[in-house]
């Protein structure tokens, strides 16, 4: 009731929402036409959105509320000391109660947003960790260090190791599946089950693409799978098969990383400091539109979520909705974190 009176008295300040956006759509599933009246007095309601902001050179950790998306504000609502080595990967359950940190210092640890406290801290590995995934619903994390660590967040207890025989560049877990696909340096994809720590195929890539592994992506449909690599180049496979669909050159220089958008869009970022949208079913594969505009940012990481676009850059955090027309990638105000 005060957010509805709050909304009343400055909504018709801000733009209005239009009648079946997505915001509408999902909150009249539970207010019916008590939000349909307020939406028919230009009624808006703000939505907060969480962001786990990485600091890879200061081991800080910042966790900041964004506010609405075209009037970009960042409020730091905790920043603390979270490793003594840079930040190098990060991963959040759904309901945003519970994330990972991996860290150069070879730590990987447990955090609960409302303490904002580390609950456990893995030591297992040897090396940097430069991947961490929630699996089974945050029951296990897998996180890598060129092996492949499966534990247990609430005892630290190991459950399975990977990587003897190779190295492994990078893992992607699939959606509602026990399966995890790990990229090696001998430039095959493993299919590990992470449930019970077994091996169930491997698909070779193409023998002409050179390089090492930088990242990999699947569709939510399971037909195809991408993996981009440090000279620029992607490459797309059946999922069901391994059969080659299309392999071009989507950046000048490595790829920083690659996340698929829906059952038939990729995303993929460069050292160009730019992201592009592809449409992976047309042959070969087109830019749909391109996030560009970041030349005076270092483009560090990018995540999509439902519509939006979240990008770090540098000590800011930029947003853009990925259905709209515009590329522009509204940013926020440097992020001070006191760590």
């Amino acid at each position: 009731k005060a957010l509805f009176e709050w909304a009343w008295t400055h909504g018709r300040k801000q733009r209005e929402i239009t009648t079946g956006s997505p915001v509408i759509v999902a909150m009249e599933k539970t207010w019916g036409a008590h939000l349909t009246s307020l939406h028919d007095h230009g009624v808006l309601i703000v939505l907060l959105v969480l962001v786990c902001c990485v600091h890879t050179h200061s081991h800080t950790l910042t966790l900041t509320v964004l506010s609405d998306d075209w009037i970009l504000k960042a409020d730091v609502r905790h920043s603390f000391k979270a490793h003594t080595g840079g930040i190098r990967a990060i991963d959040a359950h759904e309901n945003e109660s519970f994330f990972v940190t991996g860290s150069k210092d070879g730590l990987v640890k447990c955090w609960r947003l409302e303490q904002a406290k580390c609950q456990l801290s893995y030591d297992g590995h040897k090396e940097p960790v430069t991947a961490v995934n929630l699996l089974d619903g945050g029951r296990r994390v897998a996180s890598c260090d060129h092996s492949v660590h499966i534990w247990d967040p609430e005892s630290g207890r190991r459950l399975f190791r990977i990587g003897d025989s190779s190295t492994i560049l990078c893992m992607y877990p699939f959606v509602h599946q026990q399966v995890l696909v790990l990229g090696t340096s001998e430039n095959t994809l493993r299919f590990i089950d992470h449930n019970a720590g077994t091996h169930m195929y491997e698909y070779r890539l193409y023998p002409s693409l050179s390089g090492s592994l930088r990242s990999l992506a699947a569709s939510p449909d399971r037909t195809w799978l991408a993996a981009a690599y440090n000279t620029g180049m992607i490459t797309l496979l059946d999922q069901r098969t391994g059969l080659l669909h299309e392999s071009w050159k989507a950046h000048d220089g490595g790829i920083l990383h690659i996340e698929p958008y829906g059952d038939n869009h990729l995303l993929s970022a460069g050292p160009d400091k730019c992201i592009h949208l592809w449409n992976v079913k047309t042959y070969p594969p087109t830019i749909v539109k391109s996030y560009g505009g970041l030349t005076h940012e270092t483009l560090s990481c990018f995540k999509q979520h439902k519509k939006e676009l979240i990008v770090g850059l540098g000590d800011r955090i930029g947003v853009s909705n990925l259905e709209e027309e515009s590329t522009v990638v509204r940013t926020s105000a440097k992020l001070i974190h006191k760590a």
